[in-house]
């Protein structure tokens, strides 16, 4: 028997980040992590996850480019991403929310929000 949990992605530049969301998620939800963009794509052609919470300033491949490359691929459409962001001022959460994300949330996340986020999202 597979594992029937949902399939949670979190792609962050930093390793503090992902462990310290992949312990909040770890128990009730599969979660995978990636360090950039590419990787999460990697990721997304084996495994396609249900739920993604995305770094939105990362090196190289940014945030904003990876939710666009991950929203063109084929069925992952439909996939909830959450941005996760340090930056708070009013023009950075503007160009965010412009992308149309299921959410965001702010840097570093408390465990209540990332379990809020997601069971809003995968029950």
């Amino acid at each position: 028997m597979g594992d029937e949990r949902k399939k949670v992605l979190v792609i962050d530049d930093s390793a503090m980040i992902l462990s310290s969301v992949s312990n909040m998620l770890g128990g009730k939800y599969k979660v995978y992590c990636a360090t950039s963009g590419p990787k999460a794509m990697d990721i997304i052609e084996v495994t396609p996850p249900d739920l993604i919470f995305l770094d939105y300033a990362m090196p190289d491949f940014n945030g904003k480019d990876t939710y666009e490359f991950i929203k063109q691929h084929p069925g992952m459409e439909n996939v909830p991403i959450i941005f996760l962001t340090a930056m708070s001022d009013p023009g950075h959460v503007k160009e965010l929310i412009g992308l149309k994300p299921a959410g965001y949330l702010l840097k570093p996340p408390s465990p209540f929000k990332i379990l809020e986020a997601a069971q809003k999202y995968l029950g």
